[in-house]
């Protein structure tokens, strides 16, 4: 009876032997086909919850100058680091209401608008204020998202929203921009003069938010993007201005804007059935309102360059 046992106890650990050996040569040759990486990374994806949308945001105690954003324009899943530009706007409104907002912009939108700006063939007035705009979204962007953050904050409406975003522009003192040489006309800074400027001597508006160095062109340009994006029928207006008859018209340009009345009456262009009123944008004074021309005695050759 013992030896009975003793033999089958053998004999099944041969079996057994013998199974573990046949599978440990089989199993190499069935392993594409029973244990796939790609089943599996599906697999897993289905259980992944480490991916989450974020949207864009300011956080005003942050003084690390690095935050998570997500780009404006091709928003993916993936969130991007990047060296931040903290930028604070202050300034006095026609009332002398005491402004100002806060906003962060990536540093690299600088360089890019720098650049995109010094490479750029120049066909047209018309063609260049697009193509500045729509390279210069990011930060556009950003300030007309702090500007109608506390313009709802505080309530306004109507004609008093308009006054708070030019009044904003107007603030940084004009700056002479130049394809030429400055001469003694002082440094490239806010109420100086820059020069080599190319094309046209216009500065996009990402550079004039960084830098908040700018003539008519650029201020006149950021003014009206930024009421567009706010639904405003504005354009840019171009022509010649003299401030008295002596003195020869130079090229001039100037924010336009329909569908309100202007505060102080004055000149207006007629485009496509609309009132366009003229608003000086290059300095900020209490006069530099919607509609008001009277700084100038000359105004001659003026039409809606784009709108």
């Amino acid at each position: 009876m013992k030896e009975k046992k003793s033999l089958f106890r053998s004999l099944n650990l041969l079996f057994w032997l013998t199974l573990g050996l046949i599978i440990l040569c089989v199993l190499p040759k069935l392993n594409n086909k029973l244990f796939s990486d790609q089943d599996f990374d599906r697999w897993y994806t289905r259980f992944d919850t480490t991916i989450v949308a974020v949207d864009s945001f300011y956080i005003a105690q942050d003084t690390s100058n690095i935050i998570d954003v997500v780009d404006t324009n091709k928003i993916t899943k993936d969130t991007l680091r990047r060296k931040m530009k903290f930028i604070h706007w202050k300034w006095v409104d026609y009332n002398g209401t005491r402004c100002d907002v806060s906003f962060s912009v990536p540093e690299e939108e600088l360089e890019k608008a720098k650049g995109f700006r010094e490479g750029y063939i120049f066909i047209g007035r018309a063609q260049l204020y697009q193509d500045f705009i729509d390279a210069c979204k990011i930060p556009l962007y950003r300030l007309n998202e702090a500007l109608e953050k506390e313009m709802n904050k505080r309530g306004l409406t109507g004609q008093d929203r308009l006054d708070f975003l030019v009044t904003a522009i107007q603030t940084p003192k004009y700056t002479t921009v130049t394809d030429n040489s400055c001469g003694n006309q002082g440094s490239c800074q806010p109420g100086g003069c820059c020069g080599y400027i190319q094309p046209f001597a216009i500065y996009t508006p990402t550079e004039f938010i960084f830098a908040r160095t700018g003539d008519c062109d650029t201020k006149s340009l950021i003014c009206y993007a930024l009421l567009k994006m706010q639904g405003v029928r504005a354009a840019m207006l171009t022509g010649k201005a003299a401030s008295s008859n002596n003195e020869m018209p130079g090229g001039h340009a100037m924010l336009g804007v329909a569908g309100y009345p202007p505060v102080i009456p004055s000149k207006h262009l007629t485009f496509r059935g609309e009132m366009y009123y003229p608003w000086e944008t290059t300095n900020f004074y209490t006069t530099c309102q919607l509609g008001n021309m009277r700084m100038w005695s000359v105004w001659i050759n003026w039409e809606v360059t784009y709108n």
